[in-house]
């Protein structure tokens, strides 16, 4: 019997999105991982910045909240 593989989040950095990550997201994905990396909102290129570290903490908090009531 296999053990159940556990499920990945992926922080992006500020200069980042998730398509950077978009090979590594594949190979886990390949050997049986969920992955997820969600975007955050500072990422945006709004000039004046309309979120902050609290904004992406928020959304950070939520998604792996989200997960684990999937569980």
């Amino acid at each position: 019997m296999s053990a159940v593989k556990p499920t990945l989040v992926l922080i992006h950095g500020g200069w980042h999105v998730p398509a950077s990550y978009e090979k590594l997201i594949t190979a886990l994905e390949k050997q049986g991982f969920e992955v997820h990396c969600p975007r955050l909102p500072t990422v945006n290129q709004s000039r004046p910045p309309n979120a902050d570290l609290y904004t992406d903490s928020e959304l950070i908090r939520s998604y792996v909240s989200s997960l684990a009531e999937q569980w």
